[in-house]
């Protein structure tokens, strides 16, 4: 499942076509302690899973700005992704399996390497793309 960032303010989980490659980021960062928000196994089947942006945590954020400047619509978080709660685990036991994959078809991966939480905000943004890296260097009040 991805992200989908057409509507201004809020996310959508969509289920994407099986082989969908390159047309979507994924998102690597640190948890932290604590993960505010996850989807669970009851979100999941409550009907359309829908995130409101302004209340996802600052790097999650700062994730679907640099996605939207790219120009891209869709984007791949662990946590909003993959049922964390509800489940027996079985969603994580599944999806960890093809992580490898996930991060290997996106257009770009966002690697948030200097926070220490998914509250603090992508400090200093790397973008991976196949064998280059990009180094956009960002603080929070540059990314708005």
């Amino acid at each position: 499942m991805k992200l989908d960032l057409l509507d201004e303010g809020k996310a959508y989980l969509v289920q994407p076509k099986a082989g969908t490659r390159g047309n979507y980021t994924a998102l690597s960062y640190c948890w932290g302690t604590q993960q505010t928000i996850v989807l669970s196994q009851e979100l999941l089947d409550a009907g359309p899973v829908v995130y409101d942006l302004g209340k996802l945590p600052k790097t999650i954020q700062e994730a679907v700005i640099v996605t939207r400047r790219l120009g891209l619509s869709y984007l791949w978080v662990d946590s909003l992704c993959i049922v964390q709660i509800g489940d027996n685990g079985r969603d994580f036991q599944e999806q960890s399996s093809v992580m490898h994959k996930v991060y290997g078809n996106a257009l770009l991966t966002i690697a948030a390497t200097a926070s220490y939480n998914v509250r603090a905000g992508a400090v200093v943004t790397v973008i991976s793309y196949p064998s280059t890296h990009l180094y956009l260097a960002t603080t929070s009040n540059s990314m708005q």
